[in-house]
């Protein structure tokens, strides 16, 4: 039986969506049956395709990639990509594990 790996990944811009892509390659040359969700924009996309494929993976990858400057009390950084913290949250109150986080 093949692992199941789901990549939670900024796809914005199209340098991200093909540094998701290079990362599905990547995963199925090793032998895993990556998915990573692309043009995912309704509620009934995440019901039907994410928290489903998010119930069946083997392993979580998360890719936190930066999006606009935060200003809070004097310091700024950098938040992180919305549509991947909400896979991650999901995947949290599904108990996956093991993941890995970058």
């Amino acid at each position: 039986m093949v692992a199941r790996v789901f990549i939670s990944c900024g796809q914005r811009t199209a340098d991200e969506t093909a540094f998701a892509q290079k990362l599905t390659d990547l995963f199925k040359g090793k032998g895993y049956e990556p998915y990573v969700a692309i043009h995912t924009q309704s509620i009934q996309d995440v019901a039907s395709g994410i928290i489903q494929k998010l119930r069946e993976a083997d392993y979580y990858v998360f890719i936190d990639l930066a999006r606009g400057d935060v200003r809070e009390e004097g310091e700024s950084f950098r938040r992180g990509s919305l549509f991947t913290n909400q896979e991650l949250a999901i995947a949290y109150s599904l108990g996956l594990e093991p993941a890995i986080f970058l």
